[in-house]
Order: C-alpha cells, then sequence, then structure tokens
C-alpha cells in the first residue's frame, strides 16, 4: 500500500497530460519538466497571491519518443 501512494501523484500526472495534452503514451512517458514552458504568474495585489493569467498558455515540447516495450 506504501508504494501506491509513492507513485499516485506521478500517475496522476501521467494520466493528466494523456487527457489533457491528447498524448500517446510512449510521448508522455518521455516528458520531463524541462519539456514544459509555463506561462508567467503575475501577482495579484487584492489577494496578495500569484496568480496566472486566465488567457495564458503553456508548451510542451517533445524530443522522442518510447514507442519500445522495456522494463523502464
Amino acid at each position: 500500500m506504501a508504494a501506491q501512494k509513492r507513485n499516485r501523484p506521478r500517475l496522476v500526472a501521467f494520466f493528466a497530460v494523456l487527457y489533457f495534452a491528447v498524448l500517446r503514451p510512449e510521448e508522455a512517458v518521455n516528458l520531463q519538466t524541462t519539456n514544459m514552458i509555463l506561462p508567467a504568474l503575475a501577482w495579484n495585489e487584492e489577494t496578495e497571491e500569484w496568480k496566472e493569467s486566465p488567457d495564458a498558455w503553456g508548451e510542451l515540447r517533445f524530443r522522442t519518443a518510447a514507442p519500445d516495450v522495456g522494463k523502464k
């Protein structure tokens, strides 16, 4: 049970990328934070929090896919 709890955030991120970015599993497996460009945050004076602009978009840039089955 402890192993499942440690992997849960990774699995949530994996399936979220599959669903929201419409990726194939072999593309999502090799996705790293260096492949992501996130929108800049802006300081909201009223709420005193960092917020994303409502019309901001990020980018995912792919270098390789892993279509072969392996231990990894």
